[in-house]
């Protein structure tokens, strides 16, 4: 090991250790104002009762930290205050109530390998901290119930400060007894993309909020479950929520082929006041007891109506046979709902309570929809219209004071059924209903009314 010092700061080429090192008394190894090339760990650290194993602190930086051993400790595994590290790497064991706490600190990059396992109540915690490439190849856990727990939490509660992982690759495991990742109030994951697996007796992936920091918005980049990975979760496997009323903002969902995402509550849910601006894609499969997708939230932007859920090829719905889809409270679809290429929402679409859909549902050839039921209130309900243009059937129930604002159109070759007891306004083409393909259309119930404009009746007018 060939070190230097120079005005305070501790110069170190080559950290090695290779044996075991161990202390009741103290952290084991502690590290200050110090700069390290390479940190080698081969052997094991042991943090005994409730001392930290491994601390860097005090301004050190680290150029390459390498672990293929053991650190274990009752306290932190690793504990980072006020330092740098350029490349972490990570092939053995790191053990503590946090396997990684960061603190005040900036990592470039952090790699946990396909050896590589990281546990604690929390895996890994960040305190006003910055990772800007955090890569997980191997398995990194929290063993606590707690639902303030996680194996990843970006923002840790009970703290006013921010924490930032620019880009964040799960391609191995991550396991909890409470919560997978939970990015809190005013910190963000820039881009989340999962290839591996992640399952949490609560919510797989949740944006919350437990900390003090009143201007705790939680701005999320765009979430991206690629094929072949999964999200396995007790509650929710996607949870934009949080306990008080700060905004939630999420760039987007995508859903690619093969991925799944299920949750026992919901697989992806967003609760009011919360917002995805731009759309949810979905390619694989997504589900939940309660419904694939609950919005009592928003979902597109409002401005130019860029949103909404397009259902491509995937699935999406309930295991206890309930809709699909709910939009309820005061959850706002800005955008279409699309279902193509054999996409399929199975249990249909619920518009319900206060909720809104501002654009058009479409079912494109050789997509499933169920039905549509829609018994909001609201001034707008499903202020677009509603087009098949598939062979399979479609069920549409329009509730007493609910409004369908665009009219109804059957281009293929299924059957539409309709139970009318609220509003449905023209098309574009002045039809109430059009049968353009070689299906049919059934009107099963139609409560006529009278017009407000004219105060005339205002008849059904079927064209096709």
């Amino acid at each position: 090991m060939g070190s230097s010092t120079s005005q305070g700061t501790f110069n170190i080429d080559n950290f090695i250790n290779s044996g075991t090192v161990q202390s009741d008394l103290t952290t084991v190894v502690d590290i200050s104002t110090a700069k390290i090339k390479t940190f080698t760990n081969h052997g094991l650290i042991h943090g005994l009762k409730n001392y930290n194993s491994l601390k860097i602190g005090d301004q050190s930086t680290v150029e390459n930290f390498n672990n293929s051993g053991t650190i274990a400790s009752n306290a932190n595994g690793i504990y980072i205050l006020q330092s740098t590290i350029k490349n972490f790497t990570n092939s053995g064991t790191i053990l503590g109530s946090s396997g990684i706490r960061l603190a005040g600190s900036r990592v470039k990059s952090i790699t946990n390998t396909n050896q590589g396992l990281i546990s604690g109540a929390v895996g890994v915690a960040l305190d006003n901290a910055i990772i800007e490439n955090f890569t997980n190849k191997g398995t990194i856990e929290s063993t606590s119930s707690d639902k303030k727990n996680a194996a990843i939490i970006v923002g840790r509660y009970g703290s006013a400060y921010t924490s930032t992982i620019n880009n964040f690759t799960n391609d191995g495991t991550i396991t909890s007894k409470s919560n997978g990742i939970i990015v809190s109030g005013g910190s963000k994951i820039e881009t989340l993309v999962n290839k591996g697996s992640i399952k949490a007796n609560l919510d797989g992936i949740s944006l919350a909020d437990y900390t003090w920091n009143r201007d705790s918005k939680i701005d999320l980049g765009s979430i991206i479950l690629e094929s072949g990975s999964s999200i396995q979760a007790g509650n929710n496997g996607i949870n934009i929520e949080h306990i008080n009323s700060k905004p939630i903002v999420v760039g987007g969902i995508e859903v690619k082929q093969d991925a799944v995402v299920n949750g026992g509550n919901a697989g992806i849910y967003i609760g009011d006041g919360k917002e995805i601006n731009t759309q949810i894609t979905i390619s694989g499969e997504v589900s939940g007891g309660v419904a694939g997708i609950v919005n009592e939230g928003i979902i597109g932007n409002s401005d130019d109506k860029k949103g909404g859920i397009i259902i491509s090829g995937g699935s999406v719905s309930s295991s206890n046979g309930g809709s699909g889809i709910v939009n309820q409270g005061n959850g706002s679809i800005n955008g279409e709902i699309k279902v193509e290429n054999g996409g399929s929402v199975e249990g249909g679409i619920t518009n319900t309570d206060n909720g809104s859909i501002s654009g058009n549902i479409v079912v494109e050839n050789g997509g499933k929809l169920d039905s549509i039921t829609n018994t909001s209130t609201s001034d707008t309900g499903i202020s677009g219209s509603i087009t098949n243009n598939s062979d399979n059937k479609l069920e549409i129930s329009n509730g007493e004071s609910a409004t369908i604002g665009g009219g109804i159109t059957n281009n293929g070759g299924g059957t539409i059924t309709i139970d009318n007891q609220g509003t449905i306004n023209k098309g574009d083409n002045g039809n109430h209903v059009t049968n353009n393909g070689n299906g049919s259309i059934i009107i099963e119930d139609w409560v006529v009314s009278t017009d407000k404009d004219t105060g005339k009746l205002d008849t059904v007018i079927v064209g096709g």
